[in-house]
């Protein structure tokens, strides 16, 4: 929280007032399998575990606009079987031809769906995006498209 506080405070001493920024910070513990974090304004990240998904919103909000304006953090400890997902807002905003998001909802559904098979992080997150494409057909993107998968292996 401290750590995003003081980025935040130089960020509103070096930007415009239309500029903002979101980010998603942590620390993985690999030992004790514990992640530490605070979301600044960030499209929250997914924890899947056994089957439910918890939204990691702690922290505060975007950085850059109050200078005063305070983050908390949080922890949480990861369990084998437990699979993270971070992601860009271009994921949760592209759209198909009707001009429909494909939001959360289709992202955390997706990520339910194929986070219950046993595979690799790298082939989830294949499996994901490959879900927003289809879903969003061929149109133009307008925004980026970043996916970040961690399951958590081991005992």
């Amino acid at each position: 929280g401290r750590v995003v506080g003081r980025v935040n405070r130089m960020l509103c001493e070096d930007t415009q007032p239309s500029e903002f920024v979101t980010l998603f910070y942590g620390v993985l513990n690999s030992e004790t399998k514990r992640l530490a974090y605070c979301n600044a304004g960030h499209d929250p990240p997914m924890l899947l575990r056994d089957g439910e998904i918890r939204l990691l919103e702690t922290g505060g909000p975007l950085l850059g606009v109050m200078e005063e304006a305070t983050f908390t953090q949080k922890s949480v400890g990861l369990r084998p079987g437990d699979v993270l997902v971070l992601y860009t807002d271009g994921l949760i905003d592209a759209m198909n031809a009707q001009g429909r998001r494909y939001g959360r909802d289709r992202l955390a559904e997706s990520l339910r769906h194929h986070g219950a098979v046993d595979c690799p992080a790298k082939e989830l997150a294949v499996a994901l995006v490959r879900d927003v494409r289809r879903f969003a057909g061929y149109r133009l993107r307008t925004d980026d498209l970043t996916l970040v998968v961690l399951r958590v292996t081991g005992s």
